[in-house]
C-alpha cells in the first residue's frame, strides 16, 4: 500500500559505500517527520553489506539490489 502523505522520495545509489550510508540517510530522520518521506536505496552489486547497515539504522526503507554495477546514469 502506498503512503499518500509522502512529500519526499529520497533515492540513494550505492556501490561499496555501506560505511557511508548511515551518515547519508540520518538527516532524513532528523529533518523530516516519519511518514512524510520514503527512502529507496539502490545497490549496484556492492561487495560490502549495505542492507545490514540500513537495517541497523531503524529507518524504514526499500532496498533494491542490482545484479551488476550499471552505473549512476542508467
Amino acid at each position: 500500500m502506498t503512503n499518500t502523505n509522502v512529500q519526499l522520495s529520497a533515492v540513494v545509489v550505492a556501490y561499496n559505500s555501506a560505511h557511508l550510508l548511515a551518515a547519508c540517510i540520518e538527516p532524513l530522520r532528523e529533518g523530516i517527520n516519519a511518514g512524510l518521506y520514503e527512502l529507496i536505496v539502490v545497490d549496484n552489486a556492492s561487495h560490502d553489506d549495505p542492507s545490514g547497515v540500513l537495517d541497523a539504522t531503524g529507518i524504514a526503507h526499500r532496498f533494491v539490489r542490482s545484479g551488476s554495477n550499471a552505473g549512476f546514469a542508467h
